[in-house]
């Protein structure tokens, strides 16, 4: 016969369990190009690292994952292949793209990105002016971008295709080409950012059924330094 009290307390047990948050995987990224990122979790940079081909992306992140994706450079480093004088380059820092709508999160923190023709891409493949194949819920937080320069221009935060309720904070862009370009139906917040020997700050290119504000505060625009 089973004791009821053990079979009440097995029973508790496992309800506890059961309502334990699953914790999302951590991934460690220790070369480039990493390999595209199709299940979520954390993926962390180990190193400083360098992504030497002049196309191409170093970290490409899929938008539709069942889960939350951030991507936490932890102080470090990608460093591109863009060099002076420039040369026939396409190469992207991290590349956000593949069919909307987005189903969870992604998050780029936390480092630097440098000498590629494009930072951070996002591009929702299937959005073609319809609202709700758009890319949505990305995050740039704390990132220097640097250098990111291009033969026509080079431009650190690309927002393609009507990229929607997404987020650039807390960053710096320095001696690039152009800071933010955003195709976008509305939403996004860029916030308390600081750009420096920029030749063109923020571009904003009306997307189609504009439905929200864009809103751009608490940012710094410094004049070039000699």
């Amino acid at each position: 016969m089973i004791d009821a009290t053990i079979l009440l307390l097995t029973t508790s047990l496992n309800l506890i369990v059961g309502a334990i948050p699953t914790q999302a995987a951590t991934f460690q990224i220790t070369s480039l190009p990493f390999p595209p990122i199709t299940v979520p979790g954390t993926y962390v940079l180990v190193s400083d690292l360098n992504y030497t081909a002049q196309s191409g992306a170093a970290i490409t992140i899929l938008p539709n994952l069942s889960g939350p994706v951030i991507l936490n450079l932890k102080g470090h480093t990608l460093t591109g292949s863009v060099s002076i004088p420039l040369t026939n380059n396409s190469s992207i820092g991290v590349f956000i793209n593949g069919n909307g709508p987005s189903l969870s999160t992604i998050t780029i923190e936390n480092g630097t990105i440098t000498h590629f023709a494009s930072g951070v891409f996002a591009d929702s493949e299937n959005a073609s002016g319809v609202l709700g194949n758009a890319l949505s819920g990305i995050d740039i937080n704390h990132i220097a971008f640097s250098f990111v320069l291009g033969g026509g221009n080079g431009i650190a935060v690309v927002f393609a295709n009507d990229v929607v309720s997404s987020a650039v904070r807390n960053c710096t862009f320095t001696a690039s080409d152009i800071g933010i370009r955003a195709q976008s139906a509305g939403g996004n917040r860029y916030s308390n950012n600081t750009f420096s020997n920029v030749a063109a700050f923020v571009v904003l290119l009306a997307g189609q059924n504009i439905i929200n504000p864009v809103v751009l505060d608490d940012s710094r625009f410094e004049v070039p330094t000699n």
